[in-house]
């Protein structure tokens, strides 16, 4: 479609610079006849102009090329910067990284120094779900029924959330996210769903530039940070900072599950 558009603009344009350059010499032989001497007279004047008006039109015409030109480039240019925004959209996923750490508190005071700022406290039960007919790869997806006891987001307290991963050390999307006022609404939800497990989660939020900051007791699980950023290279200064024991590439429905397992052998 846009090509196709492009195709009608550009000749529309050449017939407009055309018509515009053929005015331009039309003024240039009304000047020089009305100039010119009349007969008898020594024609040095017609002669001069004469000399003159082939080096001026041309000049007028090639300024006129020229804005023609550049007119037209800016416009396939536009053009093309639309197409690219369209097909190209920017991602929204981005780099999330979790570490179990020594100390929450330790690591409090260390983000208090780097002038990082306190967003809040919150806490909540997370319940996750699998298919009646399989289970998931918990690295790769789950589905989890939040409940929150504490929370300065903007939100309803009870929120269900089909998350999906593509790989590890990524946000992931959602295949849908719904938000509720109590558990018994997002029961109806859940029929096709059968009930795996839960654990609970607390901490503190942080904000410092474009990190976003998470301070975790996560039930059976050792205190950790998960650190949220477009920029893998924040991150990883961060974590430098606040001394990680253990990088985790495993989600944390997976890290409960295999703790989970672990206690019933």
């Amino acid at each position: 479609m846009m090509a196709g558009m492009t195709m009608l603009c550009i000749p529309a344009s050449i017939v407009l610079f055309g018509v515009q350059n053929i005015g331009v010499v039309y003024c240039m032989i009304q000047i020089q006849l009305q100039l010119r001497p009349k007969k008898g007279f020594l024609n040095v004047m017609d002669l001069s102009i004469r000399r003159l008006n082939i080096p001026i039109i041309l000049g007028l015409i090639s300024v006129s090329f020229l804005e023609f030109s550049y007119a037209n480039a800016t416009s396939e240019s536009c053009e093309v910067k639309e197409q690219c925004r369209c097909e190209n959209p920017p991602s929204s996923q981005n780099f999330e990284v979790r570490a179990f750490i020594t100390d929450i508190e330790q690591a409090r005071l260390q983000l208090s120094l780097l002038n990082a700022e306190f967003k809040g406290e919150y806490e909540f039960n997370d319940y996750i779900y699998y298919p009646q007919d399989r289970t998931f790869d918990l690295n790769e997806e789950f589905v989890r029924l939040r409940v929150y006891q504490k929370t300065q987001w903007d939100q309803k307290m009870v929120e269900l959330s089909h998350k999906v991963k593509s790989a590890p050390g990524i946000s992931g999307s959602l295949k849908f996210k719904k938000q509720f006022n109590t558990m018994e609404e997002a029961n109806a939800f859940l029929l096709d769903y059968r009930f795996a497990f839960s654990y609970q989660r607390k901490g503190f939020e942080y904000r410092l530039d474009d990190i976003k900051i998470f301070l975790e007791y996560v039930q059976d699980l050792p205190p950790s940070a998960e650190l949220v950023s477009p920029s893998k290279k924040s991150i990883d200064q961060l974590f430098a900072k606040l001394v990680p024991v253990q990088i985790l590439t495993d989600s944390v429905p997976k890290l409960i599950q295999n703790t989970i397992g672990n206690k019933s052998k």
